[in-house]
C-alpha cells in the first residue's frame, strides 16, 4: 500500500518554530510530507500562487503582513487551500477572525505538543474532496 504525500507550506519568520512545526509533521505515520517554508506573508503569496499545497501552515505575528492579512489575500486570490493559522499570546481574537476567514483551524504555539497534526491534514484533505465534489 502506497502512503499518500502531502505537500504542505509552512510560513513563519522564524526558522526555528517552522523547523518544531515540520519536525511534527514529519513524524506523523500515516502520511508523507513535502515540506515547503517562506518567511513572510509576501513569499508565501508568491509560493502559494505558483504551487498547489495540500495545506498552510501560518504564523500569525510576522513583519509586514501578519497571518489574518495572508489568510485574506489568500481567499481575495481565490485560493481554497485549508489554512491552520499558529498563535502565540494572542489566543482567542486571532482563532475567531481566522475561521471568519475561512481557516481550518488554529493551535496556539504552547499548544504543539498536543496538537493532532495527522487529525489536520486529515480534514485539510476531507474538505478539499468535498470542495471537489460540490464543484462537479
Amino acid at each position: 500500500m502506497t502512503i499518500p504525500t502531502f505537500r504542505v507550506l509552512i510560513v513563519d519568520d522564524n526558522p526555528d518554530e517552522s523547523s518544531v512545526y515540520g519536525w511534527y509533521l514529519v513524524k506523523i505515520q500515516d502520511f508523507k510530507v513535502s515540506l515547503e517554508y517562506a518567511e513572510s506573508g509576501a513569499a508565501a503569496l508568491k509560493k502559494a500562487v505558483a504551487h498547489p499545497y495540500d495545506l498552510v501552515i501560518l504564523d500569525y505575528q510576522m513583519p509586514g503582513m501578519n497571518g489574518l492579512q495572508v489568510l485574506a489575500a489568500l481567499r481575495e486570490s481565490g485560493s481554497e487551500v485549508p489554512v491552520v493559522m499558529m498563535t502565540g499570546g494572542w489566543g482567542e481574537r486571532i482563532a475567531v477572525e481566522s475561521l471568519k476567514l475561512g481557516a481550518i483551524d488554529y493551535v496556539l504555539k504552547e499548544d504543539l505538543p498536543k496538537t493532532d497534526f495527522a487529525g489536520l491534514i486529515r480534514r485539510a484533505i476531507e474538505m478539499a474532496q468535498l470542495k471537489a465534489e460540490k464543484k462537479q
